[in-house]
């Protein structure tokens, strides 16, 4: 009986550790997935003001008279 209770010890340990180490796997890729969403939003921001500003460049001196 006791070298039952050990053997059913020595899975849960590896059962706790395996999910310790996909839930560590799991934090991970959310803080790359934040991180790369904040790169994309600040690209998309830039675009928009690079955008505008070659608008105004290109399309400024044709308004002038």
């Amino acid at each position: 009986m006791r070298k039952w209770y050990l053997e059913l010890h020595d899975v849960n340990t590896d059962l706790i550790r395996g999910y310790n180490i996909r839930c560590k796997n799991h934090q991970e890729l959310l803080d790359a997935l934040k991180q790369l969403n904040v790169v994309i939003q600040k690209a998309a921001q830039l675009r928009g003001k690079y955008c505008l500003c070659l608008r105004v460049q290109f399309c400024a001196p044709k308004l002038c008279f």
